[in-house]
C-alpha cells in the first residue's frame, strides 16, 4: 500500500472520511475499480457430470477494462490473514443487490466504500479475488469473493503517515545533489 499526499490540498474537495472501525456483515458497500467488464453469461460444473450438484451461474469477462462500480453487502470476516493483509471479504451472489459487483483482475487498489444514511467511509482497498479451485479462467460465478484491506486495522498507521511533515523541497534537492 502507498499512500501520498495531494499538495496543496484542493479547496474545493471534501476530506475523505476513513473509517476507524470495523465493518458489520450486511453493512451496504460500494465497490469501485477499473476492471473487466461484464461478458457474456456462463455456467461451470465443479462437480463434473456425475455428480447432480447445480452448476455456477455466473460471466466471462469482456475484453474492454473501465472503470466500474458496483453494490454488495459484507459477508464476512477470515479466520486469518490472506495474502499477508487482514481482511474482510463480500460474496458474489445473485439473491442480494443488482448490480452485484464482485473484483476481477485490475482492480486491486481500488476502493471500497460502506454507506449509512447519509454517511460514506472508506473502509477498505480492494486487493484479491477468491474464486473455486479449478474454475475456469477469466469468470466470476455466483460464490466467489471480493476481499478488501480493513483500513480500520491500519486506521492509526494511516493516521500516523498523514501526520508526517510536508518534505521541505530546498533540503530534498540538496539531497539529490549530494547523490548526483
Amino acid at each position: 500500500l502507498v499512500i501520498f499526499s495531494i499538495y496543496p490540498y484542493p479547496l474545493d474537495l471534501p476530506p475523505l472520511a476513513l473509517r476507524s472501525e470495523p465493518p458489520v456483515v450486511g453493512d451496504f458497500v460500494i465497490m469501485v475499480g477499473c476492471d473487466r467488464n461484464r461478458g457474456e453469461p456462463t455456467s461451470w460444473d465443479p462437480n463434473g457430470e456425475a455428480f447432480p450438484p447445480p452448476e455456477l451461474e455466473g460471466w466471462t469477462w469482456g475484453p474492454d477494462r473501465n472503470k466500474v462500480w458496483g453494490t454488495n453487502n459484507v459477508d464476512g470476516f477470515p479466520g486469518s490473514k490472506i495474502l499477508g493483509t487482514v481482511a474482510f471479504y463480500t460474496s458474489f451472489d445473485d439473491d442480494e443487490i443488482f448490480p452485484e459487483a464482485q473484483v476481477t483482475a485490475g482492480d486491486s487498489g481500488g476502493a471500497l466504500f460502506i454507506v449509512s444514511g447519509t454517511t460514506v467511509e472508506l473502509a477498505g482497498l480492494l486487493y484479491a479475488e477468491a474464486a473455486s479451485p479449478g474454475q475456469p479462467e477469466d469468470t466470476s460465478l455466483f460464490s466467489n469473493l471480493s476481499l478488501a484491506a480493513r483500513i480500520d486495522f491500519y486506521y492509526d498507521d494511516i493516521q500516523t503517515a498523514m501526520a508526517l511533515p510536508e518534505p521541505q523541497y530546498g533540503l530534498l534537492w540538496g539531497l539529490i545533489a549530494l547523490i548526483v
